[in-house]
């Protein structure tokens, strides 16, 4: 009887395992539990309490010892979590923490809606991860001019219409896909500088008769500004997420357009490269199967960021002025897209690394592509038109065909 080792279907046939990671990323949530869409809020809210607190004692309106018990709680919360079962939101069960532990946890409300202070903590949430995604981005591009470096002299066959063109390079091929990444960094670049403004002191778009100082929040929790305007500050929840989940978009486009490319030029019959066995998987019944998972679920990954990019702007063009619930189903839209697609730059510098090309098949396939290049020598050295000269590589490619062919013209 065979000894089943771990608790997948396959993978007898594999020289190397397949990494957890690739696994979990191929899986997605197909067997386990998305988390509840404000625990992703949850550090952030308590950061957004904190600095709203130290606010509102430096405007006199919480006492120095209440500012220290709402700390004090504030810490508790983040070294003991706490719970969302049974609250409407984030906000809710935060400050229902506070007010169990001081009766400042009653005031930690003055001067703010949780209108602002969604939009506040998405805004933070949103800041992290696009450093993130910049971060992440950059070692993928490093990784791609690494490996172009390597094999800048490698043969490989340009292609369009999915045939081949003309004779090209593996690095100039990588290479591109690195431009391509890098303007996905400045797009993300870009989203922080656009976004970069904090909404809290809005309270629900129409400010409010406390004294509160929106200015020293927004230094406080690290943003370059506060809002210009209440209303706005929360009437277009939804709008710098549409735009995050636009960079997302971009960037897993790039990496799908790598994977079908990859996909189709090492399928049997091609063979042109050989993927890395740690980012394919197995079939539950043919032994022989070494499936590239990790590329098709990129693939998906962009389908899904295209979709939640649409939820994203559908659900918030017909808003009426001012705040409307319906803009709370657009956290399901962007942490969906962020969850989903994040780890892909580090595993797609993962598995470019381990990608192994066919050199000779690569230049077998480069030697007949001579076409384009006879015809610009011909133009250049008879110094006639080019389109004369490429008619005339034409008929001579027609005419050997037909000799190859036994027939007379």
């Amino acid at each position: 009887m065979v000894e089943k080792k771990d608790n997948k279907l396959w993978g007898g046939a594999f020289s190397k395992q397949p990494r957890a990671d690739v696994i979990d990323y191929c899986a997605g949530f197909d067997a386990k539990s998305f988390a509840a869409l404000d625990s992703f809020l949850l550090p952030y809210d308590l950061q957004v309490n904190e600095a709203h607190a130290e606010m509102l004692c430096g405007q006199g309106i919480l006492t120095q010892r209440e500012l220290s018990e709402l700390k004090a709680a504030l810490n508790e919360a983040r070294k003991k979590g706490v719970s969302l079962e049974g609250f409407e939101d984030v906000h809710s069960a935060v400050e229902h923490f506070l007010t169990q532990r001081t009766p400042a946890g009653a005031k930690i409300h003055s001067g703010r809606s949780r209108n602002d202070q969604v939009a506040t903590d998405t805004r933070l949430y949103l800041k992290d991860h696009a450093q993130r995604w910049v971060k992440d981005l950059a070692a993928l591009i490093g990784q791609l001019e690494r490996t172009a470096a390597t094999h800048a002299k490698t043969a490989m066959p340009g292609y369009s219409h999915h045939r081949t063109a003309v004779p090209y390079t593996y690095g100039k091929w990588l290479q591109a896909y690195a431009e391509a990444f890098k303007r996905d960094v400045q797009a993300f670049q870009q989203w922080i500088e656009l976004y970069d403004v904090c909404p809290l002191g809005a309270c629900a778009g129409f400010g409010t008769h406390f004294p509160i100082a929106p200015a020293i929040t927004a230094k406080k929790l690290g943003f370059a500004k506060p809002f210009s305007n209440t209303l706005d500050a929360v009437q277009q929840r939804g709008e710098a997420e549409a735009a995050y989940v636009f960079c997302i978009v971009r960037a897993m486009n790039h990496a799908s357009q790598l994977a079908e490319t990859f996909m189709v030029l090492s399928m049997p019959g091609m063979e042109l490269f050989k993927l890395p066995e740690e980012f394919c998987t197995g079939s539950s019944v043919m032994p022989h199967k070494k499936n590239p998972d990790f590329l098709e679920a990129t693939k998906a990954k962009a389908s899904l960021a295209q979709a939640s990019l649409l939820q994203l702007t559908d659900a918030t063009k017909n808003a009426f002025t001012g705040y409307n619930r319906d803009s709370q189903w657009t956290k399901s839209a962007l942490f969906r897209a962020q969850v989903e697609c994040e780890p892909m730059p580090k595993l797609m510098a993962d598995f470019i690394c381990g990608v192994v090309p066919n050199n000779e098949k690569l230049a077998a396939l480069c030697e007949p592509l001579d076409a384009t290049a006879r015809a610009e020598k011909l133009a250049m050295e008879k110094g006639i038109p080019f389109r004369l000269a490429k008619q005339e590589i034409e008929k001579q490619l027609k005419e050997a065909d037909t000799k190859r062919k036994g027939t007379k013209i």
